[in-house]
């Protein structure tokens, strides 16, 4: 499986990628001469004025090229990067870093979501969020989402989204994720959001050595898919979670909250709007 924002297997040492201002391009599926999927590119524009995205910024992965049918054997590459700076960022176009969006359910192994970087200096990003994506492929072996961080000039911090519609994420049965379906905070980072949005099947995770600092609170997350059964989420694996002390901690909308490892809040949590919170499992695959 191709690695950029998200690991194969849950390999947390394989991801790569700055969340805030992505270069790097997407790391290649299946190399053989036969059959060759090439990792997404790379776009970097730093604009003096206002810019309008009307078209679409496309780093998504290559299809697989061979001679003769797919080979359900192979895998696809990964999505690669995009970073737009400007006084604000407006228009109906869209960005993709996905893991290439065609007859993924044929491959064995995906590639994952690459990153993207929306970075308003004076003004607003408005975008349509629906029509940014970073999804991972979905197969036999689905890969997890890459990142999308949009940060406004009124932002602290700007916000970050994960959202995957091709990679499998909660059983809507037992919520078991799939490791290569996290998104993972990169180990030896401290990520620090004014708000975190998930949506479709998207798992935000923290591995150890990573940190995730949300200073406005648990109530800063919000599930945007709309459903009643939590099918996006927080994993905790044991990094650090940098949250307010509250007296009442709110997991609210259409989220889950899932410890692997132990933690501790430091005061009542109260569950509401179909939110979920457990202990759990990893499934193997």
């Amino acid at each position: 499986i191709a690695t950029h924002a998200a690991s194969p297997y849950g390999n947390h040492s394989q991801i790569y990628g700055n969340v805030y201002e992505p270069t790097e391009l997407g790391s290649g599926g299946d190399s053989s001469s036969s059959a060759r999927s090439y990792g997404g590119g790379a776009v970097y524009l730093v604009v003096a004025g206002s810019a309008v995205v009307d078209g679409t910024i496309d780093v998504r992965s290559s299809s697989q090229k061979w001679t003769g049918a797919i080979n359900p054997e192979k895998g696809c590459g990964a999505g690669g990067s995009v970073y737009l700076s400007a006084t604000s960022i407006s228009g109906a176009g869209s960005v993709n870093a996905s893991c290439y969006d065609v007859a993924e359910t044929s491959y064995s192994y995906n590639g994952s979501g690459g990153r993207v970087a929306l970075i308003a200096t004076s003004g607003t990003v408005s975008l349509p969020l629906a029509n940014l994506k970073a999804n991972g492929g979905a197969a036999g072996n689905s890969a997890g989402a890459g990142t999308i961080f949009i940060k406004n000039a009124a932002d602290a911090n700007g916000t970050l989204l994960v959202g995957n519609n091709k990679g499998d994420s909660w059983s809507y049965i037992v919520r078991y994720p799939k490791k290569t379906s996290c998104t993972a905070v990169k180990p030896g980072e401290t990520w620090t959001f004014d708000r975190v949005l998930l949506r479709d099947q998207g798992i935000l995770s923290v591995p150890a050595t990573a940190t995730l600092a949300i200073p406005g609170g648990w109530q800063s997350v919000t599930n945007l898919t709309s459903t009643t059964d939590p099918m996006a989420g927080i994993l905790y694996l044991g990094g650090t979670l940098d949250v307010p002390a509250a007296t009442e901690h709110q997991i609210s909308g259409k989220w889950i909250f899932q410890g692997d490892s132990p933690y501790t809040f430091d005061g009542d949590v109260r569950i509401s709007n179909y939110a979920a919170f457990g202990n759990l499992l990893l499934a193997q695959s």
